[in-house]
């Protein structure tokens, strides 16, 4: 791995301009860099700007992999043997811990369902993320538990997700919650329920408010890049778009390499053996790493 001088969330706190560019680039290689995590089997649950290495060429890697495990594969049953995970494209859930993820890029089904997630959770990090390096101020800025998934249902929350979802809540509170009597604006982004504005229209108002922006943030998110954030930030796992979708996402249209960038990202073996068994597994990640940090650094626009 080569040596990278800072990380975005040095980046983002900082008073460095940063342009449009910059911007595409950035989400690029990091949705980039998850495409071939998720192409491997590979969740990162950790995704965050401070786990995001950046150089003065504006390349990016992803860093971190300490709370990475494998998907679709294999998992500990309640009698301790291994058997197969039933969703194994592993992009709406399968049950884990609960304990990922910094609270402000924690996806809304790691604070509602009990441990059932899939990839959803890093694609709505990848969402988080990029809001936060567009405003340079951070989307959901939740106090505690309750306070983040305030400010989460009050943004993105659309009434017909809301009956399908009931069902996976964990206790009646949340249910009362979620349905609206105990929703509000939490602290700092939210401004509480709009009614029946749609998703996107309320994910415009809270991006373009300025009190949701730091020193140097965007005066106005641009169509695609409104049409991306909403995609990655779908309360429902379901409707979430996945790496691949926000990748060929019209926000990128002007990457010369995407179509290759894409099929070398797909173009990995699965990581069957992240329980520990098995011969060889050691390389396999390592490989696995050494291909993703590759591939970041080949990026044109």
């Amino acid at each position: 791995m080569n040596l990278m001088e800072s990380d975005l969330q040095r980046v983002i706190n900082s008073r460095q301009a940063l342009s449009p560019t910059h911007h595409k680039l950035i989400l690029y290689q990091l949705l980039l860099g998850v495409h071939r995590l998720h192409s491997a089997g590979i969740l990162h649950r950790d995704l965050k700007p401070g786990n995001l290495l950046v150089n003065k060429s504006c390349n990016v890697q992803i860093a971190d992999l300490g709370m990475a495990r494998g998907l679709g594969t294999r998992q500990n049953n309640n009698n301790g043997d291994l058997e197969k995970d039933e969703d194994e494209d592993g992009d709406t859930g399968a049950p884990m811990t609960e304990y990922v993820v910094t609270r402000w890029y924690r996806a809304p089904e790691i604070l509602y369902r009990k441990g059932i997630y899939g990839k959803g959770i890093d694609m709505w990090s990848c969402g988080v993320i990029f809001a936060e390096l567009l405003n340079r101020k951070a989307l959901f800025p939740g106090k505690d538990y309750i306070s983040q998934l305030k400010l989460i249902v009050a943004s993105t929350l659309g009434r017909e997700e809301l009956g399908r979802l009931n069902e996976g809540l964990i206790t009646s509170d949340i249910r009362l919650f979620m349905s609206g009597s105990g929703s509000g604006s939490g602290s700092g982004s939210g401004s509480g329920r709009e009614g029946e504005v749609g998703v996107e229209k309320r994910m415009a108002n809270l991006m373009n408010d300025k009190k949701n922006k730091g020193p140097g943030g965007v005066e106005k998110i641009e169509k695609r890049a409104l049409e991306l954030l909403v995609g990655l930030l779908q309360f429902d796992a379901e409707k979430r778009w996945g790496s691949k979708q926000a990748l060929m996402s019209g926000y990128f249209r002007s990457i010369k390499t995407r179509d290759e960038d894409i099929l070398q990202a797909e173009n990995i073996g699965v990581y069957e053996n992240w329980a520990g068994e098995g011969e060889g597994m050691g390389d396999n990640v390592k490989e696995t790493r050494k291909q993703i940090y590759e591939m970041q650094n080949k990026v044109s626009i």
